[in-house]
């Protein structure tokens, strides 16, 4: 064997290896997707990631872990995938699909428990919902990227007078976990809650509530370990009583 005979093997099987390498099929694993990561958008708890191949990776399927969420047909490749995140878990995937004659979407939404086939339009009513809507635990710290926090200590106990920035609606209430307020009507939604006392350890809070052409005083204490809706002047009468003990500890020192 010469030595061009040589060096036209070698090249042929570069040639060989370096195809496959080219188009060899790959996943997008939604849970190790960093290297796939070409940009994001995040405004406070909400994020979306956009994924896409570099010129030199032929992507055929998506998945969640183990399991295959969107697999090509011939001669289908992913062109991109938008993954919407909320809360740090992801709610909502576009998957991008592109052939030699056409491009197509498909929509998936978390729902259940379990990833689901959505129309484009339900998919863009969740995407609105994700984008605007947001809870509150108030055990849990503020994020100061979603909500303004005013705070008053004039006498008694302190004040914290929270309200959604922009255009966000406020949808839920909870005090580590537990329930405390949440929307009745989609219309609905909480324009200032006032939490009197530390935010970790109050008794009173009063939900502010936007309703189709009012608004509305919601008032709840914990009592028990236990979050219920009370009427304004027992309210008052507890947090009169919470407020003097304040004062009269603080006359004490």
């Amino acid at each position: 064997m010469n030595f061009l005979n040589i060096n036209l093997i070698i090249l042929s099987f570069v040639i060989i290896r370096f195809n496959k390498f080219v188009t060899s099929d790959h996943t997008i694993n939604i849970r190790k997707c960093n290297r796939f990561t070409i940009s994001s958008f995040e405004k406070g708890d909400y994020k979306v990631k956009l994924l896409s191949p570099n010129q030199w990776t032929n992507i055929t399927s998506v998945s969640d872990g183990p399991s295959v969420l969107f697999k090509c047909e011939e001669p289908e490749k992913v062109d991109y995938v938008f993954i919407t995140y909320l809360y740090d878990v992801d709610r909502l995937i576009n998957i991008v699909v592109v052939s030699p004659e056409d491009q197509r979407n498909l929509f998936l939404a978390y729902i259940g428990g379990a990833w689901s086939s959505v129309t484009g339009d339900t998919y863009l009513l969740m995407k609105e919902l994700l984008k605007f809507e947001r809870k509150l635990d108030i055990a849990l710290g503020i994020d100061e990227n979603t909500f303004n926090i005013e705070t008053h200590n004039l006498y008694g106990l302190p004040a914290y007078i929270l309200h959604p920035k922009d255009d966000l609606k406020l949808v839920a209430v909870y005090d580590d976990s537990h329930l405390i307020w949440q929307h009745e009507h989609p219309a609905h939604n909480a324009a200032f809650v006032i939490v009197h006392g530390e935010l970790n350890t109050t008794k009173l809070v009063n939900v502010i509530v936007n309703c189709t052409e009012e608004s509305i005083n919601q008032y709840f204490m914990k009592e028990d370990d236990e979050w219920k809706e009370i009427n304004k002047s027992r309210f008052y009468l507890e947090l009169n009583a919470l407020d003097i003990e304040v004062i009269m500890s603080q006359a004490a020192i």
